[in-house]
C-alpha cells in the first residue's frame, strides 16, 4: 500500500465537486438556490445541450462587491453561516461554501455581478477552478453565471451521463419544485435559445400550480391546512376521484426547501389507500413550516433528503388528517376500493404476466376450462347489482361479471384485432380536447415527429402553443369513453415509455411493449363505471364477452366474472 498523505488541492477540488455536480441539473439547482438566496425576484435559466454546453443564470439579487467575487470561487468561502449556532439553524437554501468553486472545477466558468451601490460591476473568468480573469466590466445589479463546457476536463463524468432528453427533463423537474416553493418569485427557461417556460411572479400558491400544470388541474384540487404539532402544512390535495398515472403532480417543501421524503410521501399514499386503484397516484402540493432546529438538512449531500425531529408522530397524524379530509362528503369518489380488495389486487398485479399470457385464476379455471366452453353457455341478464355488476343466469348457477373489467376485455380485443387487421376507425371529435403539460412532458412528446405513434393508434394529437396539445380524433372504438382524462393518462404513460428510452431523439418506431401499455391503460380509461345499464345493453356486452379469445380476464389481470354454481346454492340452503 501507499503511504498515507495529503491530497493536492486539484484533486480535493475533484472529489468535492463529484459531491455536489453530479449532472447539470446539479448546477442549475445550486446556481437558482444562490439567487433565490440573494433575494432575487426575477430568474433567468438559459441551457444548451442539455446543460453540457451552457448553463447561464442571471438574476436580480442583491449581488457581489469587487472583493466578494473571488472569495466566492475559494472552497469553504460563504456568506450563509459564520457560526456553529447557525448550522444548528438553516434558513437558507445553500450554505456548503463548496457548490460554486466544485462547479468551476469541472468547467468554464464565469460570473459578473455588481451590488446595487456600486457603479460598475466585476468579472472573472476561471478554467478549472482557477482564476484567469478578473476586470471591472458594466453589469445590471445582481449576478449572472456562466458555466460552459461541463465536465470537460474529468471525461469520465462525462460518459455516464443520460441522454440529452433526460437531462433536460432532471432540470426541468428542479426549476418546477424551485418555482413551486417560490411562487412570488419569475422564473424563465430558455432552451437552444427557446423560451419554453415563463412564469411571472404571482401572490399564491395555487396560481403558481396553474401556471405550471394548467388552469385545468385546479378543478381537482381542493386546499388543506392542519397544524400537527409545531408543523403548519398548508397546500392543496386532489380529489379522491383525480388520479394519475404517475408521480409527476406531486410536491413536497419544507420552510420552502423543496425536498424528497419517503415519510411524508407514505403518510400521503396511507391517507389516500382506500380510494386509489393499484398504480393511481394522487396529486398533491404540500408545504410544511417549522421550527429550523427541528429539521435535519445534511441527510443527503444535495440536501434533496431532509430528517424531522418528529418524523413517525407527524406520519401516523398526517395520514389520519388527509384520510378524514377525503371523507367529507365534498370529496367523496365516484368508487371506493376497500383495503382488502386492494392490497388484492396489488398482489394480482404482481404475478399477472402480459396481456395476451395471463393465466386464467385457479378458481375460473375450475369452473370454466376453455373460453369455448364459455362461449357455448345460454347467459340471461337478470339485473344489475350496485351499478357495477350484471347479475346473471346461466346453465350452470348465477354468474357476477364486473361490467367494467368486462367492457374492458371486450374494447381490449376490439382495439388490439383492428390494429392486426389494419382497420381501425378513427373519429374526428366534434369538441376537440385541450391538453396543457408540464414542461417535462411536454418536451419529451414535442420530441416525437408529428406525433407519429399516437397516429399508429389512431390519436390525431398536434402541438397548441405553448405547452399545449389538441386532440382533433380518436379510435372510434373508445370515442364514447374518451375524455380529458382519457387523454391525460395517454399522454402520461406515453411520455413516461418513451422518456425511458435511452436514445429518445433517434427513436423510428414505437416499440411493441410501450404499444401494449398504452392500449391497455387506453381501454381501462375509456370504460366509465357506475352506469346503469338496460337490459339490452347487458346482453350485449354479455354476448360481447363470449366472443372474446380470453373473456375470464381484464387485459390487467382482474377477473370479469365469477359463479356461484346450482350445487353450492344447495348446500347453502340445506336442499
Amino acid at each position: 500500500m501507499n503511504r498515507i498523505q495529503v491530497l493536492s488541492e486539484e484533486v480535493i477540488s475533484k472529489i468535492s465537486a463529484g459531491e455536489v455536480v453530479e449532472r447539470p441539473a446539479s448546477v442549475v439547482k445550486e446556481l437558482v438556490e444562490n439567487s433565490l438566496d440573494a433575494g432575487a425576484k426575477n430568474i433567468v435559466i438559459e441551457i444548451k445541450n442539455a446543460g453540457k454546453k451552457l448553463i447561464r443564470v442571471s438574476d436580480d439579487g442583491s449581488g457581489m462587491s469587487k472583493e466578494e467575487l473571488p472569495l466566492a470561487l475559494e472552497r469553504y468561502a460563504t456568506s450563509k453561516i459564520s457560526s456553529l449556532l447557525d448550522l444548528k439553524r438553516i434558513n437558507t437554501l445553500g450554505f456548503r461554501g463548496e457548490a460554486l468553486p466544485s462547479i468551476a472545477a469541472v468547467s468554464k466558468f464565469i460570473l459578473i455581478s455588481r451590488k446595487e451601490n456600486s457603479n460598475n460591476g466585476y468579472r472573472i473568468y476561471a478554467e478549472s477552478g482557477k482564476i484567469k480573469e478578473n476586470y471591472e466590466t458594466g453589469s445590471p445589479v445582481g449576478t449572472t453565471v456562466e458555466v460552459k463546457d461541463l465536465f470537460y476536463n474529468t471525461p469520465a463524468r462525462l460518459k455516464f451521463l443520460k441522454t440529452d432528453s433526460t437531462e433536460k427533463e432532471q432540470i426541468f423537474n428542479i426549476i418546477y419544485d424551485l418555482a413551486l416553493a417560490y411562487p412570488e418569485t419569475s422564473f424563465r427557461l430558455i432552451d437552444e435559445e427557446k423560451e419554453v417556460l415563463n412564469c411571472p411572479g404571482v401572490d399564491n400558491p395555487k396560481s403558481r400550480i396553474a401556471q405550471l400544470f394548467g388552469y385545468q388541474i385546479l378543478e381537482y384540487l381542493f386546499p388543506f391546512t392542519e397544524t400537527i404539532n409545531f408543523y403548519k402544512i398548508s397546500g392543496f390535495l386532489s380529489y379522491p376521484s383525480y388520479s394519475r398515472a404517475t408521480k409527476i403532480q406531486q410536491f413536497f417543501s419544507v420552510d420552502n426547501r423543496p425536498i424528497r421524503s419517503r415519510v411524508l410521501q407514505h403518510s400521503v399514499y396511507e391517507g389516500y389507500r382506500q380510494f386509489l386503484s393499484p398504480g393511481r397516484h394522487p396529486a398533491f402540493f404540500l408545504y410544511l413550516q417549522c421550527p429550523p432546529e427541528d429539521i435535519d438538512v445534511n441527510v443527503h449531500p444535495t440536501k434533496r433528503e431532509i430528517r424531522l425531529s418528529e418524523e413517525d408522530n407527524l406520519h401516523h397524524q398526517l395520514s389520519a388528517v388527509i384520510k378524514e379530509k377525503l371523507l367529507q362528503p365534498r370529496t367523496i369518489p365516484e368508487i371506493r376500493i376497500p383495503v382488502e380488495t386492494t392490497e388484492k389486487l396489488q398482489t394480482e398485479n404482481q404475478i399477472t404476466k402480459k396481456s395476451e399470457e395471463i393465466a386464467i385464476s385457479k378458481a375460473t379455471q375450475e369452473e370454466f376450462l376453455t373460453a369455448k366452453d364459455f362461449s357455448s353457455l345460454t347467459i340471461i341478464p337478470l339485473g344489475q347489482l350496485g351499478k357495477l355488476y350484471i347479475l346473471a343466469q346461466s346453465d350452470e348457477g348465477l354468474l357476477v361479471i364486473d361490467q367494467h373489467a368486462a367492457e374492458e376485455r371486450i374494447l381490449y380485443e376490439k382495439f388490439k384485432n383492428a390494429l392486426t387487421e389494419n382497420k381501425l376507425e378513427i373519429q374526428r371529435l366534434l369538441n376537440p380536447i385541450i391538453i396543457e403539460l408540464p414542461l417535462q412532458q411536454y418536451d419529451i412528446l414535442s420530441l416525437i415527429p408529428e406525433n407519429k405513434f399516437l397516429q399508429e393508434l389512431g390519436f390525431e394529437i398536434e402541438e397548441f402553443g405553448g405547452r399545449s396539445f389538441i386532440v382533433h380524433s380518436v379510435p372510434a372504438i373508445l370515442a364514447s369513453g374518451i375524455d380529458e382524462k382519457v387523454i391525460r393518462d395517454l399522454l402520461d404513460n406515453l411520455s413516461e415509455e418513451i422518456g425511458k428510452e435511452k436514445n429518445l431523439e433517434i427513436v423510428s418506431e414505437l416499440p411493441e411493449s410501450i404499444k401494449e401499455k398504452i392500449i391497455r391503460n387506453a381501454c381501462r380509461s375509456a370504460v366509465k363505471a357506475k352506469d346503469n345499464l338496460e337490459k339490452e345493453e347487458m346482453y350485449r356486452l354479455v354476448e360481447e364477452l363470449k366472443k372474446c379469445a380470453h373473456p375470464y380476464n381484464c387485459p390487467h389481470g382482474r377477473p370479469t366474472l365469477i359463479r356461484l354454481n346450482y350445487d353450492e346454492l344447495n348446500r347453502r340452503f340445506g336442499r
